[in-house]
């Protein structure tokens, strides 16, 4: 039984990991109100609970490793101590098991993060890239960005795009979008207008923003896909929604011209309002053009 809890446990923890990575790449910073999250509170400490973790820790339990690593890094039932959460990844990342790419994703993390680990990026690419060789969709997508930017690894377009594939053909929303980027600017790949708008649209019905706003220009441009006005309203408000300036810009002028949607001028100035207020230069070009307009 406590090892069904264990795996129950890491498979929601890879379920959130393998979409959640892409967080600091978006287009643009989230809204405000999107940003702000009730802190996290610690659980009540267990300890008969823990014992039994540590001693199966100890014995070579690789899921109970991984439990304490985790419950060591959230402050689940323990004082949190990046310290601890890394001795007991790093116990688990050596062992054959299924679940050490997982463990090797975490270190990775925490040599980027500098939790528990001195700050290291090159040794940061090293985990990662033993997690992207395990299968971990997240990490293939964090050493895509890393070969994307040069952080930690030489910059290497190519190598990007093939990490972002591997992560991008498991599901991962955040690769996805990041491999229709890459289609879209010839960036590791052959620029194809296709298939940037194939991996945005798989990325956007997943409800990854910058996807479902890209996916509404193309759809407004007609690039890569025939041109539908209809469409382009319908994932530019999805990301609008989420709080994306440019996307709240780009409804508010559909609106403004009564493209995809009915004309009208007061929808036109909310999404302008909702824009110019995160600081959207066009929207609040927009807004005071519409004044004249009206």
């Amino acid at each position: 039984m406590l090892v069904e809890l264990h795996r129950c446990r890491w498979a929601f923890v890879l379920a959130v990991t393998s979409t959640a990575a892409i967080a600091g790449c978006e287009t643009e910073p989230p809204a405000a109100s999107a940003r702000r999250q009730p802190a996290a509170q610690p659980s009540e400490v267990n300890s008969e609970e823990v014992g039994r973790l540590l001693s199966a820790a100890k014995e070579g339990d690789v899921d109970a490793q991984l439990d304490l690593g985790l419950r060591y890094s959230q402050g689940d039932g323990v004082p949190q101590d990046f310290e601890q959460a890394a001795k007991w990844y790093l116990e688990a990342s050596e062992a054959d098991h299924p679940m050490a790419p997982v463990a090797q994703a975490k270190i990775g993390q925490f040599y980027s993060q500098g939790k528990g680990l001195p700050k290291d990026e090159a040794k940061a690419t090293q985990w990662f890239r033993r997690a992207a060789e395990g299968g971990v969709a997240g990490a293939q997508h964090l050493l895509g960005l890393r070969y994307e930017r040069g952080d930690g690894a030489p910059r290497d377009d190519t190598e990007a795009a093939r990490w972002y594939r591997k992560a991008a053909e498991q599901g991962h929303a955040g690769a996805q979008y990041r491999l229709g980027r890459a289609y879209s600017n010839g960036l590791g790949v052959e620029q194809n207008p296709a298939e940037a708008a194939r991996w945005w649209r798989r990325s956007a019905e997943q409800g990854e923003p910058d996807a479902q706003y890209f996916l509404g220009l193309v759809y407004a441009a007609g690039e890569g896909v025939p041109q539908d006005f209809g469409s382009a309203a319908r994932w530019l408000r999805e990301a609008a929604e989420s709080g994306r300036a440019r996307a709240q810009f780009h409804l508010g002028s559909l609106y403004a011209r009564g493209d995809g949607v009915e004309q009208d001028y007061s929808e036109a100035a909310r999404w302008f309002t909702k824009a110019a207020e995160q600081g959207n230069e066009d929207a609040k070009a927009a807004l005071k053009k519409l004044e004249r307009v009206k």
